[in-house]
């Protein structure tokens, strides 16, 4: 069987980029030491939240290789791998992404067929794609672009019957359907992590493996205190659940632009530039972003979270 990743906060990383739009290295470097210091048990980039569509495959390859390199072994790495290409063209880009190390290359499900193909159309593909790539673990990413893909119950079995799929980003936002998909991997290689906050501690109560989102971008820490003691401590972890179901919509708000800003504020990242959409965040954001943190901090010294160096 595939060797599973471990459970926990996954961060889908954003891309720090300079005033030239350039990838900013250094500021990554931390980045990737922030997450490993405030909770992350993996790391995502090449994402959307990564503006991975706005990437070169040049800098796909490279900000993985980079991602590998600094976490050291200390996390495993996933990257989304398939973007629209042939087929064979989509293979060849899962060997170049596996070769830097990374642990797992994703699939987005949206670019394995179009809209109206079906179901069998796609799972075409996915053997063409699992019988060029060697052996390589792979991941499945519900990604709603370039449009919002939902694999099946019976599809989700399928891919997990393969024996190569650990890791699948769910992003369905139904508490009944992540717990039937959640059955579907049960005892196999794959692991399922949760994209939807406000689900979060539902999901884990039957049985996803941890989150996989946005919000990791601000408060790692709480998200994966929950993920390690929503069993133990049910009280403050229901409690919690309701402060992320909240937080949630904030975060969401002028996102990727008001993460960047948040992380640009604790000294994480350097500058604040994104490619995909406006670099502005209204003043209004930052305000809330503002109450915001001292929320989190509020909830850190709760839950005994030691604070981190930025």
């Amino acid at each position: 069987m595939t060797a599973s990743l471990p459970s926990g906060v996954w961060p889908a990383m954003v891309t720090p980029f300079t005033d030239s739009r350039d990838v900013d290295w250094q500021s990554l470097d931390r980045l990737v030491e922030w997450y490993l210091n405030t909770g992350a048990d993996g790391l995502f980039p090449v994402s959307l939240s990564s503006e991975m569509y706005e990437l070169t495959d040049a800098e796909r390859v490279s900000i993985v290789e980079r991602v590998v390199d600094v976490a050291d072994g200390r996390v495993p790495v996933i990257a989304t791998g398939t973007f629209g290409r042939q087929i064979s063209d989509e293979a060849a880009f899962v060997r170049r992404l596996s070769d830097t190390g990374a642990d797992a290359i994703v699939v987005n499900a949206a670019e394995m067929a179009a809209a109206a193909e079906t179901d069998e159309q796609w799972a075409a593909r996915i053997e063409q794609l699992l019988a060029l790539t060697d052996g390589i673990p792979l991941g499945l990413y519900e990604c709603p672009i370039p449009y919002h893909r939902l694999v099946s119950t019976k599809t989700l079995r399928d891919v997990a019957a393969t024996d190569r799929f650990v890791f699948v980003k769910d992003t369905c936002c139904d508490s009944e359907l992540l717990a039937e998909r959640v059955n579907a991997v049960a005892a196999t290689s794959i692991g399922l992590y949760n994209a939807n906050a406000p689900l979060l501690l539902e999901s884990l109560r039957n049985g996803a493996d941890g989150y996989c989102g946005i919000a990791a971008n601000f408060y790692p820490g709480l998200l994966s205190w929950l993920c390690e003691n929503y069993s133990t401590d049910p009280n403050v972890a229901a409690a919690l659940g309701r402060f992320l179901s909240i937080a949630d919509y904030l975060v969401r708000a002028e996102y990727p632009g008001g993460a960047k800003r948040y992380l640009a504020r604790k000294g994480v990242i350097e500058t604040v530039h994104c490619r995909s959409t406006s670099d502005s965040v209204s003043e209004d954001h930052l305000a809330t972003l503002d109450a915001l943190e001292s929320e989190i901090e509020d909830w850190r010294d709760r839950l005994g979270i030691v604070p981190v160096s930025d």
